[in-house]
């Protein structure tokens, strides 16, 4: 094994310990409910095996292992975090969102794929797609009032989109299906 590899697979520990905590949790939540799905199994067979088959595909989705970038720029990258500040100000943001049927969330991750397109373009790379971490809200009609549920989930975007308005649907289309995704409640959540 070369040098290389152990600091690769350092890089991976934290992530693979909340992964298998939050997969933990996911099989003490499904021992809990296995009674209703013993005797859902016995009434529907094949509903309640297409149901576990699509929750098995949204869980993978969830936490499958990120083996590449998305882009042949960003091959150098560790798990060390940056911060930078760009202020935008939220009435362009609202009114692009709104054109485009999205929420300024999604205008907001927009911008930042158009930014980095340019950056692919300039320096003669292609279409890509963006690796992200995005809260994504778990907030029910139940909850009470204030207060936030927030999980963060892992998913790309298409960043290579030049249209803005487009790129903004896109990135919508992309969040709502995150946000529609089954395996989002056995997610970690936090309470603000």
């Amino acid at each position: 094994m070369t040098p290389l590899a152990p600091r690769l697979l350092a890089g991976y520990r934290d992530s693979l310990r909340s992964d298998l905590g939050w997969v933990g949790n996911a099989v003490a939540d499904s021992v809990m409910n296995a009674p209703k799905l013993s005797f859902n199994t016995i009434r529907q067979p094949l509903r309640t095996a297409g149901a576990a088959g699509a929750l098995a595909a949204s869980i993978y989705r969830t936490i499958r292992p990120v083996t590449r970038t998305g882009s042949p720029l960003m091959k150098g990258r560790t798990l060390v975090r940056r911060l930078g500040v760009l202020d935008v100000p939220m009435p362009r943001r609202r009114e692009a969102a709104h054109r485009s049927g999205a929420a300024p969330n999604d205008a907001f991750v927009a911008g930042v794929a158009g930014g980095l397109r340019r950056y692919h373009d300039k320096h003669g790379v292609g279409g890509f797609d963006l690796h992200l971490t995005m809260p994504i809200s778990l907030r029910t009609d139940d909850d009470g009032i204030g207060g936030n549920r927030i999980t963060l989930m892992r998913f790309d975007v298409p960043a290579g989109i030049t249209n803005p308005a487009r790129r903004i649907s896109s990135i919508h289309e992309c969040t709502d299906r995150v946000r529609k995704e089954e395996s989002s409640p056995y997610t970690p959540a936090c309470s603000t």
